[in-house]
């Protein structure tokens, strides 16, 4: 199985307080990793490191080349996309402007891909991103993360804060990018992992402490365990 990223040893401090503890992960080309762990256990700050947003220690290998040493704007020119938790959209800039801030000199924008993906934007170029509702504005997200080729996709929470229905929809949406690229996702909402997860991740105390195929999920005492989960698996994860 081909390797997408690669982590050896990863090491995340935040101030004075130590937030990853020695990380190794490995993230398999074409295929959907989902993050897993109670509240503050470090699941953005790996995504925020991977990204190059915080200083970090350790080795982290992307298709093939080490990324030590490279800013962020520089890993994403190497094909790392990033969509982050609570939307991020520039609410007083339309639908259109915030696609157009994720253009890439050098990079055709996929705007056919994305309006087959979210037709309804197509609808709202002129709109303001803060008139939106809260799955528009995931949408226009996602779609900033996808108007540009990229080797793998970070989402970081896509499901967060939104009603049930709009998670159906979302869900569906990265359904349909599993086939764009390789996903890296934090998601706490456990039916939506279990829709898109081919592997698994969970994290505790800044640790790895499992790791393994969609089965996971299935063991609902071991999931109680590391995620205090007491309801059923069609709701979220607080």
């Amino acid at each position: 199985m081909t390797t997408t990223l690669t982590i050896r040893g990863l090491h995340t401090t935040i101030g004075t307080s130590q937030i990853l503890h020695g990380l190794d992960l490995d993230v398999a080309a074409g295929r959907t990793t989902v993050v897993l762990g109670r509240n503050g256990v470090g699941k953005t700050t790996l995504m925020r490191s991977i990204l190059g947003y915080l200083d970090h220690t350790g080795e982290l290998t992307f298709r093939g080349a080490s990324l030590a040493g490279l800013p962020t704007h520089q890993r994403v020119r190497r094909g790392i996309a990033y969509v982050p938790e609570n939307r991020d959209v520039f609410a007083g800039l339309t639908v259109a402007e915030n696609l157009r801030l994720a253009e890439r000199r050098g990079a055709e924008p996929r705007y056919e891909l994305v309006f087959d993906l979210f037709p309804e934007l197509k609808q709202r170029l002129a709109q303001t991103a803060g008139s939106l509702s809260g799955g528009q504005q995931q949408m226009v997200s996602l779609a900033r993360g996808l108007l540009v080729e990229s080797h793998l996709l970070i989402v970081d929470e896509p499901t967060k804060g939104l009603a049930p229905r709009v998670v159906k929809e979302v869900v569906a949406v990265l359904r349909a990018v599993r086939e764009q690229s390789t996903l890296l996702m934090v998601e706490q909402n456990l039916m939506a992992a279990g829709e898109l997860a081919d592997d698994v991740v969970i994290l505790s105390e800044g640790r790895i402490a499992k790791t393994g195929d969609r089965r996971i999920l299935a063991n609902r005492e071991e999931l109680r365990r590391y995620l205090s989960v007491a309801r059923s698996a069609e709701h979220g994860v607080d």
